[in-house]
C-alpha cells in the first residue's frame, strides 16, 4: 500500500511546520457554507424589503400595501391563520361600526381591495356574509372598499392599519395575541380625512 504523504510534495504537506493541509479542509468548507447561508439569507432580506430605506431587525415584520416587493423568501413569516385571526379581529372592533352603514347600497357583502396585506384572500366575513375581493379600478362607479394598507408583527404583538375610502377614516389598531393564541385589540384610533 502506498503512502498518500509521499505523492504530495513537501512544501505542499504542511502551512508551518506540524501543520497538515488536511487539518484545513473541514474549517474552510465550513467557513464557504456558512457564507453561502448569509448571503442567502440577505438576499431574502433584501427581496422582502426592497423599498424600506433601513434592514428591519429579524423581530419585525412588516406586511405593507405599497410594497413592491413580494415579501416572498419560501417562508411564511405570519401564519395564515394567525393573518386570518388578526384581520377578523380588526374588522369586528367597536369604533368602525359606525362607519360600516351595512344599510346603504353597496356596502354588503364588504368589499376588501386585493393588495400585498391580503394577496392569499384569507376567509373574512362581515355583516354575516363573507367578504369579497375586489381589484382596484372601477372608476366613480366602483362599489365601496375597505383597504388593508398595513400589518406589522412584533413578536407577540401587532398593529393593523385600514383605509376605508367610502367614509374618509383611516384605523389604527394595535393587538396583542394572547395565551390562546387569538388577538386582544390594545389600543384603536380613527382619523377622519
Amino acid at each position: 500500500m502506498r503512502d498518500a504523504k509521499r505523492d504530495i510534495p513537501e512544501q505542499a504537506q504542511t502551512l508551518r511546520p506540524g501543520y497538515p493541509v488536511s487539518r484545513l479542509l473541514l474549517p474552510v468548507a465550513c467557513l464557504l457554507f456558512s457564507a453561502s447561508c448569509f448571503c442567502l439569507l440577505a438576499s431574502c432580506a433584501g427581496a422582502a424589503n426592497e423599498t424600506a430605506s433601513p434592514a428591519p431587525s429579524a423581530s419585525v415584520v412588516q406586511i405593507a400595501a405599497e410594497s413592491a416587493g413580494s415579501g416572498e423568501c419560501g417562508v411564511e413569516l405570519l401564519a395564515a391563520r394567525d393573518l386570518t385571526s388578526l384581520l377578523q379581529g380588526a374588522l369586528e372592533v367597536d369604533v368602525l361600526a359606525g362607519y360600516w352603514h351595512a344599510d346603504k347600497p353597496g356596502r354588503k357583502p364588504l368589499r376588501v381591495l386585493k393588495t400585498h396585506v391580503v394577496k392569499q384572500a384569507p376567509t373574512l366575513s362581515m355583516f354575516g356574509a363573507p367578504v369579497e375581493y375586489v381589484d382596484a379600478g372601477g372608476g366613480a362607479n366602483a362599489a365601496p372598499y375597505l383597504i388593508f394598507k398595513k400589518v406589522e408583527l412584533r413578536g407577540a404583538e401587532a398593529s393593523v392599519e385600514i383605509a376605508y375610502p367610502a367614509e374618509g377614516i383611516a384605523a389604527f389598531l394595535d393587538f396583542k395575541m394572547s395565551g390562546d393564541g387569538s388577538w386582544a385589540l390594545r389600543s384603536k384610533s380613527v382619523k377622519e380625512r
